[in-house]
């Protein structure tokens, strides 16, 4: 009687282990970092997320990490393939960078965690980003006169002054007056400038030069058309400069002046470049 009140008392357990083992998930994970929204972090801030994986005989093939705010939308963030064995547990970090943004921001993370077998696992963490703005290199009142002058008609970026754009570095970041394609009106004022050295210009009249934080001018630029020739070049632009991705900074144009001649042809234009990207 004994031995069978014992059985008794020991078969619940039995059967509780032989379920757990029947019912435990071929893939686990969890976000496992010491990061909360309830504590904003700073903006253009490197960090580590933390997923923990854990493998009950599947094989792991890809895991991905895509970014959602109000400001920058979705973005993918990171797709690799992991180092996890088919029965293992593994802390992967993987990097994010926060962006800049004018107010106080919630992000949504998001990462997927896929198995050969054709299992999918997707996990969600929130981050607070505080607001912040990067520094400027400023320079107003630029003067910068037409290929048709004498004068310097080219600004070099990283100097954040006037050149001869024939006596600069092939690899130095400028943009420059376009002479006229015409022969016979060679030396006139063309209202347009290029870059050869991966600048790229997009028009935003809606921005305010001096006030726009850095998140809502890369919200335009994203929002716009760009290419390396800006055309139709009068006073009040407001023209967004920088790579085929990133932005380098804005220019607002003053004053265009075609002058009888062409020795004084020239444009007035403020300027200011983000400090984070050219260092001195």
């Amino acid at each position: 009687m004994k031995r069978l009140n014992t059985l008794l008392i020991l078969l619940p357990l039995f059967l509780l282990i032989a379920c757990n083992k029947e019912d435990s998930s071929p893939l686990v994970a969890f976000f496992s970092d010491i990061y909360d929204a309830a504590i904003p972090i700073e903006g253009n801030k490197e960090i580590y997320l933390t997923v923990t994986v854990i493998t009950n005989g599947v094989h792991i093939n890809k895991i991905t990490l895509e970014s959602n705010d109000k400001t920058y939308g979705i973005q993918q963030v990171i797709d690799s393939v992991p180092d996890i064995g088919t029965n293992d547990t593994r802390k992967i970090n993987l990097k994010y960078k926060t962006h800049y943004y004018a107010e106080e921001t919630m992000v949504t993370l998001t990462s997927r965690v896929f198995t050969e077998e054709g299992e999918m696992m997707e996990i969600k963490k929130y981050l607070a980003v505080k607001p912040s703005d990067i520094s400027w290199n400023l320079q107003e009142s630029v003067t910068m006169y037409s290929a048709g002058s004498s004068r310097k008609y080219g600004f070099s970026i990283p100097q954040m002054t006037t050149v001869f754009p024939e006596i600069i570095d092939n690899d130095t970041l400028l943009f420059y007056d376009r002479a006229h394609e015409d022969e016979e009106q060679k030396d006139a004022m063309t209202n347009s400038w290029e870059s050869r050295t991966g600048i790229y210009f997009a028009r935003f009249e809606s921005l305010d030069f001096s006030n726009s934080n850095i998140a809502a001018i890369e919200q335009a630029y994203n929002l716009s058309a760009r290419d390396n020739v800006i055309l139709d070049i009068k006073a009040n632009d407001l023209l967004i400069f920088g790579s085929k991705k990133d932005v380098y900074g804005l220019i607002k144009v003053l004053l265009t002046i075609d002058d009888e001649g062409h020795e004084n042809d020239r444009y007035v234009f403020s300027i200011k470049c983000r400090k984070d990207i050219f260092v001195e």
